[in-house]
């Protein structure tokens, strides 16, 4: 099986893409703006693992990445339409609204666009 991590340098991406490598193929995106290479280098010694750094809101990315994926968890999203880049923040900071750039709206446009990354849409 392959898993796709978004947000996979980051805390929760990090742990989630260590446990699922113990029995799949993973592919780890981060575009390492709250996320630290630091955090997986161990991974990407791993045979199974393999780390793209780049961004959710990259359409061309996705339509590369996603295609084929047994599964596509988001780590740690940020909050972003797809097609934008998200500001880059430095550990700690907020965004303008006082929140972290964070609750996947950056991957809820590529949802409704299953079809076309070839993918097959659960019910939820």
């Amino acid at each position: 099986m392959r898993s796709i991590v978004t947000g996979g340098a980051g805390f929760i991406g990090s742990n989630l893409a260590d446990t699922l490598a113990q029995h799949h193929d993973v592919v780890i995106i981060d575009n390492l703006a709250t996320g630290r290479r630091e955090k997986i280098e161990y991974l990407l010694a791993h045979p199974r693992v393999t780390f793209i750094e780049g961004s959710i809101t990259d359409l061309d990315l996705l339509m590369e990445t996603f295609p084929g994926a047994d599964g596509i968890f988001g780590g740690d999203p940020v909050r972003a339409p797809v097609g934008e880049e998200p500001p880059r923040l430095e550990r700690g900071e907020r965004d303008r609204h006082g929140e972290c750039p964070r609750g996947g709206e950056g991957l809820r446009g590529t949802g409704r666009g299953c079809g076309v990354l070839g993918l097959r849409r659960h019910p939820t």
